[in-house]
């Protein structure tokens, strides 16, 4: 009886499928994207005691292009040729300690790096903004195993990772 009951069941199931699908997000026309440099606007913060970090925007540029072209939907061109424009501004870069060595006054032992973009997703020929996010950011806590200026890129890399796997992953599976 009980046999009987769970064929409905499985032919409802096996027809309705599991939700998972292979099916690209992206509209039908859009095969590429174009990256240019973000822009570093952390030096306007420097005023305010924050930090100033030269090629940051490059660093975050990298990490972008690189996961456009690991996942392989989009086509990473020039702005020029692209379907899409992605646009985006380093709007804060932050290293503070967190912790301090208890034997050593002043030796710091833990830092806290914060990094924030801002994006904005244009179609390339009609310039219409398509997504737009004010502020992505990644906070990276770190323990200092020798130099603090080697943990401090070790945490930038780590962060501008993150936020660009946030970034790409929002604009191939269409959160806008």
């Amino acid at each position: 009886m009980f046999k009987y009951f769970m064929i409905p069941f499985w032919i409802v199931s096996f027809l309705s499928g599991c939700g998972y699908s292979t099916k690209s997000f992206l509209p039908s026309h859009v095969n590429s994207i174009a990256v240019p440099m973000f822009k570093n606007e952390t030096f306007r913060l420097k005023k305010a005691g924050r930090t100033f970090k030269r090629r940051l925007e490059k660093t975050v540029t990298d990490k972008v292009i690189q996961n456009f072209i690991q996942d392989g939907q989009l086509q990473v061109l020039e702005p020029s040729m692209a379907d899409w424009v992605l646009e985006g501004t380093v709007t804060d870069y932050e290293v503070r300690p967190l912790r301090y060595s208890s034997s050593d006054a002043g030796l710091v032992e833990e830092i806290r790096l914060i990094l924030k973009v801002s994006v904005v997703l244009k179609d390339a020929k009609s310039q219409k903004v398509i997504w737009k996010k004010k502020s992505i950011f990644r906070e990276e806590d770190l323990y200092v195993d020798g130099s603090i200026f080697d943990e401090e890129e070790r945490g930038l890399e780590l962060a501008a990772f993150r936020i660009a796997k946030k970034i790409t992953t929002e604009v191939l599976e269409g959160w806008y």
